[in-house]
């Protein structure tokens, strides 16, 4: 085989661009106010061991996380979640899933179960239980639709 080798000089010449690791967060990392004794809700409890706070894992090894379908939610640990919100436990989302499955998941929280999510800082999502329609004036009744962030992009409701 001939190698041209005004070719192989042109190619030499070029500049070489290393691949590049993806950005590691600057640690420790802000807590936005966030406690120690904080709960983060995902499906995944590794993004939340980053801010060293307890993570809440509803669907661990339950439910594939590239799916839509609620049916896959497993209902087991809804009455956990709801009784840490109903005992004043602060319980925060990632606004950006890491998955299509969370923020479905999160949807369905709000539809079904009476838990939403309102905007907290630029992290996360507080969630809330709604117990009694007539304690609010209706507009804290609804989730903010940043907290259903996936790829960038608001997910809608199905």
């Amino acid at each position: 085989m001939r190698v041209d080798r005004g070719l192989l000089n042109r190619l030499l010449d070029l500049p070489i661009l290393p691949s590049l690791p993806p950005p590691v967060p600057a640690y420790p990392l802000d807590l936005e106010g966030l406690s120690k004794e904080s709960i983060i809700v995902e499906t995944l409890g590794k993004r939340s061991m980053d801010y060293n706070v307890v993570p809440f894992v509803p669907v661990k090894g339950s439910a594939s996380l590239k799916e839509t379908d609620m049916s896959l939610i497993p209902q087991r640990t809804i009455p956990h979640l709801k009784k840490l919100l109903m005992d004043d436990y602060d319980v925060y989302s990632f606004k950006e899933s890491q998955n299509i499955f969370e923020p479905h998941y999160f949807r369905y929280l709000g539809a079904e179960q009476g838990i939403i999510l309102k905007d907290y800082s630029k992290t996360f999502c507080k969630m809330v239980i709604v117990e009694n329609e007539s304690k609010t004036d209706g507009k804290d009744l609804e989730s903010d639709d940043v907290c259903y962030m996936y790829r960038g992009k608001i997910v809608p409701k199905n």
